[in-house]
């Protein structure tokens, strides 16, 4: 079915492969988004356990201050990873509109 979509956008103009990579960049960049906004929940949730304000309620815990802090580095490389990747989605996608812009004026 890919394949009959990709056979048909590319009869209808020469710029239509330029308007699905872009389509698929901002659909990228929207689930990019998403797994970042889980990570910023988790990143919250992480710090409210550990924040000072918080420690007499570690002890009721089953973790140590160790763990959590692990798992809190183990989040901070998750949320790089989700930020370096919404960096290229759309660094993707801006060379493409640029592309398709140049293409249009041609």
């Amino acid at each position: 079915m890919a394949q009959h979509t990709r056979v048909r956008a590319q009869s209808q103009s020469p710029s239509a492969p330029v308007e699905s990579a872009i389509d698929a960049l901002a659909r990228q960049a929207c689930d990019d988004a998403a797994q970042l906004q889980e990570v910023l929940h988790a990143h919250a949730c992480i710090e409210k356990l550990i924040g000072p304000e918080h420690t007499s309620d570690l002890e009721a815990l089953v973790t140590t201050r160790s763990e959590l802090g692990a798992l809190l580095r183990l989040a901070n490389a998750e949320l790089q990873r989700c930020i370096s990747a919404i960096d290229s989605t759309t660094s993707q996608l801006r060379h493409a509109l640029i592309a398709s812009e140049g293409g249009m004026s041609a």
